[in-house]
């Protein structure tokens, strides 16, 4: 599932990041959207007490199976 918390451009290229970086100086909107979405996504999907809920149910699931 996509967060929308930043640009994606190829690792090998420096204009690609160089573009990136201009982008974002440029346009203080998405760095403010990029903030927000990112916060969010780790309040919500990677939080370690989120995550500590779905290991312990699956785990209970698997242990019903054996």
């Amino acid at each position: 599932e996509k967060e929308d918390i930043g640009l994606i451009y190829e690792s090998e290229s420096k204009e690609q990041f160089a573009e990136s970086v201009i982008k974002l100086y440029n346009d203080k909107n998405s760095v403010k959207k990029f903030y927000e979405n990112g916060k969010k996504a780790v309040a919500e999907k990677y939080n370690w007490e989120v995550n500590v809920e779905s290991l312990l149910k699956l785990y209970s699931e698997l242990e019903k199976e054996l």
